[in-house]
């Protein structure tokens, strides 16, 4: 994502300093490079969510101009 994005796509989140949300341990989950489940993110975000349980929300700069987005989302 253009980092010029990314102020507008923030704005469209719910943080809860409240929620506690997390990825899963499950073997299913590992299919991430090891890239994006080794490196630390520059911003984190546990939100609500109107269609599911939760979503987290993990940002990485990837370089001056642009920032890669990482959700993971849960439903019961």
């Amino acid at each position: 994502m253009d980092i010029s994005e990314l102020p507008a796509f923030l704005g469209t989140l719910r943080p809860d300093t409240n929620l506690w949300t997390f990825i899963p341990g499950n073997a299913e989950y590992h299919g991430f490079p090891k890239e994006w489940q080794n490196a630390k993110p520059d911003a984190r975000f546990s939100c609500r969510s109107s269609v599911a349980d939760f979503l987290e929300v993990r940002i990485f700069r990837m370089d001056t101009k642009r920032v890669g987005v990482w959700m993971y989302t849960d439903w019961n």
